[in-house]
């Protein structure tokens, strides 16, 4: 599809999207033009998610590489209907399928060692940088797509209002998300040390090997990813007995089971369950 090409190409050179999620949808488009060397518009009907989809299952042993093809395919078929393309909806009920997320949330004791070891990095290093932009996302359970546009969103008191970098259809729309303190204050302390709003952007690899050998100077178990602060937001937001409904809309995701992919109960989270059970059932 030349229009899928030509988007990609247009939304990086707009800054809409970064160098690594521009490398993943070409690498969706190059999937496409295998699958079909063209594909016109009014050439899509519902057989087409599950032809490419057959396609895909022979070619990409990950159930998550597969789906993230598709949820590439619906992104810009949504920019396309934006733009008044008529074509018949080819994903209308194609149900995707995911494998459980491999990134597990930081435990409480991991996370406060990260937020002291912030507070002893020197301002303006790399690391304290780095460290800034993940410590928010853990409290805010933000998007890394997201993050990286956060300096064009707006903020009204604890208020951030911001255009979606990924999704489909409503998702696509203007987000607002209330913000924590402590989310503030990372990115108070952001804009005062860069001078301008937002974080430093470093490239994903690079971020991810700093918080990896972070991980490692503090004997943090729980593999460092960027994607593990929005685990460990929802986590934590249900930990602290935050309603998973809530949670949704916090992580704008249009069903409640996705949500619960990011949700992870353990041993301490039961026992506490049981023990405000009791405790209600004693009163």
């Amino acid at each position: 599809m030349s229009y899928f090409y030509h988007k990609i190409i247009e939304r990086h050179r707009k800054k809409k999207i970064s160098n690594n999620t521009r490398k993943n949808h070409l690498s969706t488009w190059r999937a496409l033009k295998a699958f079909r060397a063209e594909i016109p518009f009014n050439t899509l009907g519902l057989d087409f998610a599950d032809d490419f989809k057959a396609y895909l299952d022979k070619r990409i042993k990950s159930l998550n590489g597969r789906w993230a093809r598709h949820k590439d395919v619906k992104t810009y078929l949504a920019i396309a209907r934006r733009e008044k393309i008529k074509f018949e909806h080819p994903y209308q009920d194609f149900a995707n399928q995911s494998e459980p997320g491999k990134w597990r949330p930081l435990k409480p004791d991991e996370l406060r060692k990260l937020e002291a070891y912030y507070t002893l990095c020197a301002p303006g290093t790399p690391q304290r940088r780095i460290l800034c932009k993940f410590l928010f996302s853990c409290k805010c359970g933000l998007r890394l797509g997201d993050l990286k546009n956060i300096g064009n969103s707006k903020l009204d008191g604890n208020r951030l209002t911001f255009e979606m970098q990924k999704g489909w259809n409503k998702r696509l729309q203007t987000t607002m998300l209330p913000l924590t303190r402590q989310a503030l204050a990372y990115l108070s302390d952001a804009e005062e040390e860069e001078g301008q709003p937002g974080f430093r952007d470093y490239s994903d690899q690079y971020s991810n090997r700093a918080l990896t050998a972070i991980g490692l100077q503090l004997g943090i178990e729980t593999k460092l990813h960027h994607h593990v602060g929005r685990e460990t937001f929802a986590t934590n937001f249900t930990r602290l007995g935050g309603p998973v409904q809530v949670l949704q809309k916090l992580l704008n995701h249009s069903k409640i089971a996705t949500t619960m992919k990011y949700v992870h109960v353990d041993d301490n989270m039961k026992c506490e369950a049981i023990a405000t059970l009791d405790a209600k059932e004693a009163a």
